[in-house]
Parts: C-alpha cells; structure tokens; sequence
C-alpha cells in the first residue's frame, strides 16, 4: 500500500497506459481522480475501484482547455484537501513524416501531448507548492527522444514533454516537488494492435526489440508507479526508457528509415 492516504489525478486515465496506471494507484491505497474525455470508460473504472473497497471520481475534461483543467484541480482540492500525485497520460497520436502533415493535425497533437500536460501541471503545481511536496509523472515517448519516421507531429509533441519535465523538476525541487517522465517504446495497446495487424509484420517488429516482444501497459504503469512513490524519493528530471531495449537498436532505426524513404521514391 504505497500510496495509501495519498490523492492522485490521472489525466488520459481510462485507457491503454493510464487505466493501469490509474488501477495500480487505487490497488495501493491511493485515492485516484480520473480525468479523461471518455466519459463510459471513465465512470467503468471508477465503479470498478469501488467495487474492489477503494475510492476514485471521474472528471470529463480537456486538458487542452485551462478553465476546465483549472476547474477540476479546484473540485479535487475542495473534496480532499490536497493532491500528492500527478500522472499525465492523455495524449493522441496521429501519423505521418513531415512533408504530408496536416497543419490542423500538427496542432491537435502538440496541443494535448504537450499543451496539455502544460496545464495540468502548472495548475496542480500552485496547490503542491503551497504543500510543499508531490510527485508529478508525465508520459513521453523514446520517439521523442529518436526520431521516429512517419510520427512528426508525435515526436516533436513528446520531445517537448521531456524537457518541460525536466524544466518543472529544476524549478520546482525546491519546494520538495520531483517531476519524471517515463518514455514508453513499442507497448501493446490499442494504437500498436491496429498498427501491426498484419502478424507478419508484427513478428518483424518484435523480432527488432532487444527483448522480442512488446511491452504490456501493466509494465510502464509499474515504472510509473515506482517514480510516483516515496521509494523514487531522489530521483527528479529523470525521462525513463520503458522498451525492452528498443530505442538502442539504432541500425534498425537507420535501415527503416532508407526502406521508407525507396518505397516513396
């Protein structure tokens, strides 16, 4: 019970990643807030965590909006008093290389991606610095720490997220406030299932990870609950690789990269 006593928001909770994340927080003991645009998914996850003796709400919100996130901490703060632990996962992709991205596409990504982890943690920042303490996890990407081929809009978005992380945690460990990122590579979601239909070019995919397979939200929720906890209490600015050695394969970066560029020669 790592985090019992402790009030978590969830931004993007009630899918992929943030679901385990937000399942993970409630099963040790955290009170967990779920912020999310689903609104049936959300209300699920809550009657869930009720179900199994914790406790959790659901907020419908779009982080991209300041006066809806700013709405929802107040809300948070008014019921418990306080908010110990910030988990930032909303955020879309949407693919394609640079010369054929839309600018409305270009927009919406680094909107919510970085925009919106913006102002999540600048408004749950002000009530942790009058704590005096907290714990802020963001979700980046290793495509924002490689270049990716076809993920402009995406890697740039989560580029951005790495260092904004690493901003916060310099100018905000002085009030006891450690700020993470964990950067997830090739993990199966619903995003990488639609991907990677084809069982072929799956196999080929996994084949490419140091570890052969593809990672499980349960595992990057597990490296996110660790940095959120007191046993990560001396760690801060850190970005987390979550890959099973995928962003080192850098020759396959290379040889996928030159295949992409002949099949559109």
């Amino acid at each position: 019970m790592r985090f019992k006593g402790k009030v978590a928001v969830v931004t993007g909770g009630a899918r992929g990643i943030g679901e385990a994340v937000t399942l993970g927080l409630a099963r040790e003991g955290a009170v967990v807030n779920i912020v999310d645009v689903l609104e049936t998914e959300s209300n699920d996850i809550v009657n869930k965590i009720r179900e199994n003796g914790g406790e959790g709400r659901s907020f419908i919100v779009d982080v991209t909006k300041s006066d809806q996130v700013n709405k929802m901490v107040e809300e948070v703060i008014g019921a418990y008093g306080s908010i110990d632990i910030l988990v930032n996962c909303a955020g879309i992709l949407i693919a394609s290389p640079i010369i054929d991205c839309k600018e409305e596409d270009w927009d919406k990504v680094l909107s919510i991606n970085l925009k919106g982890i913006f102002l999540s943690s600048q408004a749950v920042g002000k009530q942790m610095i009058k704590q005096r303490r907290g714990s802020i996890v963001n979700i980046s990407s290793t495509g924002g720490i490689s270049p990716s081929f076809g993920l402009s809009a995406y890697s740039i978005s989560k580029a951005g997220v790495s260092m904004l992380t690493r901003l916060m945690a310099i100018e905000w460990a002085a009030y006891n406030i450690r700020v993470n990122a964990v950067c997830p590579g090739p993990i199966a979601t619903y995003v990488l299932d639609r991907a990677y239909e084809d069982p072929v070019k799956r196999a080929a995919r996994e084949a490419s990870i140091p570890l052969n397979r593809f990672g499980t939200t349960e595992e990057v929720a597990n490296a996110i609950l660790f940095l959120a906890s007191d046993e990560a209490g001396y760690i801060t600015a850190e970005n987390l690789l979550v890959d099973g050695g995928a962003d080192s394969s850098t020759t396959l970066l290379v040889d996928v990269i030159k295949q992409k560029m002949l099949e559109k020669s």
